[in-house]
């Protein structure tokens, strides 16, 4: 996206100064900042949205960046053409630390992948330090995993679950996405959203059509009329996908003894 894209879209992305509602302590650095020290590293930004709030302005409220590497294009078609990326979360009212993940885009369904699987779901850093450093940090650690990253999506591709463990897999996703009351059929959450996924039961396949179907919505509650909704929400997207992520590695673990 261009500068001219990002600022009438994110306007966050580009605020000179922090919420008047936060502490004089407060040490405010712009994520534009840490984008140019990224950008410096070879990182560029593909995609940024923000949250709603009706207390803060909107230069001032959380907000996602995904950013690719230049040297990074996709790859793997077996697991659906994959491309790694960097989650930049961030806000400057206070409302959260300035958080960096590391996820996976697979084109074969065009869903963002959080990796939560202990390896980059701690990179968290106050605001008190530099953007340049930060930068640095997140760039090393990157490319120190990123190839047991993709070794973990690898080994999932190879462990094919049985009827009862995707079901499971899907009674877990509904509760997480809909509450512990939900009526909501878990298969919902199961059905396949395009060809290249179409009737395969490896796990990889299954966590990318449970979490496509969570976060993107737009499948049909218990025959009704109205479909779910896209989650919209920042916070509630992350919380979903680190926990799926944590649900899929755990199960491969059980299915493999490990």
């Amino acid at each position: 996206m261009s500068n001219e894209q990002l600022a009438l879209a994110v306007p966050s992305l580009f605020a000179v100064s922090p919420s008047p509602r936060v502490s004089p302590k407060y040490k405010f650095i712009s994520t534009q900042e840490y984008l140019r020290a990224l950008a410096d590293l070879g990182w560029q930004v593909e995609h940024a949205r923000q949250s709603r709030s009706k207390v803060h302005a909107p230069e001032h409220v959380k907000h996602t960046v995904i950013l690719s590497h230049r040297t990074l294009g996709f790859s793997n078609e077996q697991l659906g053409s994959i491309r790694p990326r960097i989650i930049l979360i961030n806000s400057h009212n206070h409302s959260s630390r300035f958080d960096l993940l590391f996820g996976i885009f697979r084109l074969a369904c065009t869903n963002g992948l959080m990796v939560g699987s202990g390896i980059f779901d701690n990179l968290s850093f106050p605001h008190t330090k530099s953007a340049k450093d930060v930068a640095e940090v997140v760039d090393g650690e990157f490319f120190s995993n990123i190839d047991r990253v993709l070794a973990i999506a690898n080994t999932w591709n190879g462990i094919d679950l049985t009827n009862d463990e995707m079901v499971e897999f899907a009674k877990f996703a509904r509760e997480l996405r809909f509450g512990p009351d939900s009526k909501v059929d878990p298969t919902a959450l199961l059905s396949y959203r395009n060809a290249f996924d179409a009737n395969k039961i490896d796990l990889w396949t299954i966590f990318n059509v449970i979490q496509q179907n969570c976060v993107q919505g737009g499948f049909k509650l218990n025959g009704l009329k109205r479909a779910t909704r896209q989650i919209k929400n920042i916070s509630k997207e992350l919380t979903l996908n680190l926990s799926l992520w944590q649900y899929a590695e755990d199960l491969a673990k059980r299915i493999l003894g490990d």
